[in-house]
């Protein structure tokens, strides 16, 4: 599908779909020379939500790239990381389906396949037909060299054209959008993955029905408390006795 139309943001809405900040080009290209993290929106003709988000920091080497389908929903993830001066690795890539137009977005119990990569060669790719509902297919990633490796130049404000457009029409120039206006900062923005550092505050992540994103486990929710019953403690003595803690046998002296 052709993108007609791209923009930028200082950051992306992950729960509302839509940019938060319009950034103009300059701007854009600002963030872009300094490292710091901003989006890049691609549009498509005749789709009301997003085709392509990016999510583009290289000072923390890092891209991000979600792709939606004509509901909303997400149907890729890419996790890319600046590990040569000009390519990128692909760390992580997560491809889901929906087997209904009512199946909501990332659907916990829906298909997902999911790619982990290393730059030594090594790779996993697990299968997941029912998504947290079923069993799940452990094999070897058969991803060629080739593909494992990205440009750099295929992301962030140098990547940008518009097809057909006018060469003095530079893409986001155009396109900045007034989404949030005053409204505070939401909680829920996408933010590249920092060691050491939550990507959503403290107090999100101890919030039931909460959802993030783990590097090494992926997509998780918050669960409500439960109660656990507990057993008392019990010691295990000589020969396994497996007596609690605390009492003893006495032997008659002879």
């Amino acid at each position: 599908m052709t993108v007609v139309e791209v923009s930028y943001a200082q950051a992306w809405n992950a729960e509302a779909h839509r940019e938060y900040g319009p950034l103009s080009l300059d701007e854009a290209r600002r963030k872009d020379s300094d490292g710091q993290p901003y989006v890049v929106i691609h549009r498509a003709p005749g789709r009301t939500v997003s085709l392509k988000v990016h999510l583009v920091s290289w000072g923390d080497h890092y891209v991000g790239q979600w792709t939606y389908d004509e509901l909303g929903r997400v149907t890729e993830e890419a996790d890319l990381r600046l590990l040569e001066t000009d390519r990128l690795f692909l760390r992580r890539h997560v491809e889901r389906r929906y087997s209904s137009p009512d199946e909501p977005d990332r659907a916990r119990d829906g298909w997902r396949l999911t790619v982990d990569l290393f730059p030594d060669g090594r790779g996993t790719k697990v299968l997941d037909e029912r998504g947290d509902s079923g069993g799940s297919f452990h094999t070897r990633a058969d991803v060629p060299e080739s593909e494992r490796w990205r440009p750099r130049s295929e992301f962030g404000v140098r990547a940008a054209r518009i097809p057909g457009g006018s060469s003095e029409r530079e893409p986001g120039a155009y396109t900045a959008r007034s989404t949030f206006g005053e409204e505070p900062e939401p909680q829920s923005l996408w933010r590249p993955p920092r060691p050491g550092r939550p990507g959503l505050a403290l107090n999100e992540l101890l919030r039931p029905g909460r959802r993030f994103t783990s590097e090494c486990w992926g997509e998780m929710t918050v669960a409500e408390i439960r109660h656990i019953a507990t057993r008392p403690a019990r010691r295990r003595g000589p020969q396994g006795s497996g007596r609690p803690q605390g009492t003893h046998r006495t032997h008659p002296t002879r």
